[in-house]
């Protein structure tokens, strides 16, 4: 694999507060040990269709980039059809401030309640190809009739995985068709490897910071259970 980006802490994934009107997930199945780990699942073989990375750039979007794919992947399940989704039309709504990020609760409310943009009709990159947190918290372009047409890609809900291992998040992403997930990173050198590994407990928090990704794989790889996650980084594609 050959990776282009270089680690920054453009990321923007801010823990979520607690909410006891968070609906539970739990799973469809009898039991979560019942995840085929050898089997495994990836989400391209269910689409029949490759996902191309997004680029935040120099952003704190990440909470709107992974949720924006995710509509994407959920849109093609119902309709058969591949479009792009908006990153600026969910992070924009949700921004916690210039530079702050975002809760991954506020990018699920924001698309069940609201909906989202076809990247087509509200593009997530400035002229140059580029973008940057000052364009994607921009709001200059909302207004009623475009949120009608938002209306269209409303979700039905969404559930809060809070259960403890890894199994259970496997199952998640069986049943839903992918999961968002958020975490804890730090740049020692590792995420531009094909296996990142968590930051140490000595870490200083100073030198932490959240992301957030859309998770819609796993599998065993050498005895050990992998999820696999879809970076918003560009060419990055850390689950091949």
């Amino acid at each position: 694999m050959e990776y282009t980006n270089q680690i920054n802490n453009f990321t923007g994934c801010v823990p979520d507060p607690i909410d006891i009107r968070d609906y539970v997930y739990k799973p469809l199945g009898a039991n979560v040990l019942d995840i085929d780990w050898n089997k495994g699942y990836d989400i391209e073989e269910v689409l029949g269709h490759k996902i191309t990375p997004k680029n935040q750039f120099k952003s704190y979007s990440c909470v709107g980039q992974a949720t924006a794919s995710y509509v994407a992947v959920l849109d093609k399940i119902e309709t058969g059809i591949w479009n792009e989704n908006s990153a600026k039309a969910i992070y924009s709504q949700i921004s916690l401030g210039l530079n702050r990020g975002a809760y991954l609760r506020d990018g699920m409310k924001l698309i069940t309640d609201w909906g989202s943009l076809f990247e087509g009709k509200l593009k997530s990159y400035k002229e140059d190809g580029t973008t940057d947190e000052l364009f994607m918290t921009d709001k200059s372009w909302f207004n009623d009739e475009i949120s009608k047409i938002a209306k269209t890609l409303q979700a039905k809900d969404y559930r809060l995985v809070n259960g403890i291992g890894i199994d259970i998040f496997a199952n998640a992403i069986k049943d839903g068709h992918g999961a968002l997930i958020g975490v804890t990173g730090n740049n020692n050198g590792t995420w531009l490897s094909e296996f990142p590994a968590p930051p140490k407990l000595d870490t200083p928090q100073n030198q932490l910071w959240g992301h957030a990704l859309y998770a819609g794989k796993f599998k065993m790889i050498n005895g050990k259970k992998y999820i696999g996650v879809l970076n918003s980084w560009h060419t990055y594609r850390d689950w091949e």
